[in-house]
């Protein structure tokens, strides 16, 4: 699964990277709060083509 992977990436990059380790988490962290954006933007859309 993905999780399983994201799991095994952090390990992986923990014990060889330092600054990939940070970059990896600022990218899982940005990926998590665009699904959450477009998540509230396509509940907007629901509503506005349910008011027409």
């Amino acid at each position: 699964t993905v999780a399983l992977v994201e799991d095994i990436m952090v390990e992986y990059v923990t014990d060889m990277d330092t600054p990939k380790l940070n970059r990896c988490v600022e990218l899982l962290l940005m990926n998590e709060e665009l699904k959450q954006v477009r998540k509230a933007f396509d509940v907007d859309e629901e509503k506005l083509g349910s008011a027409e």
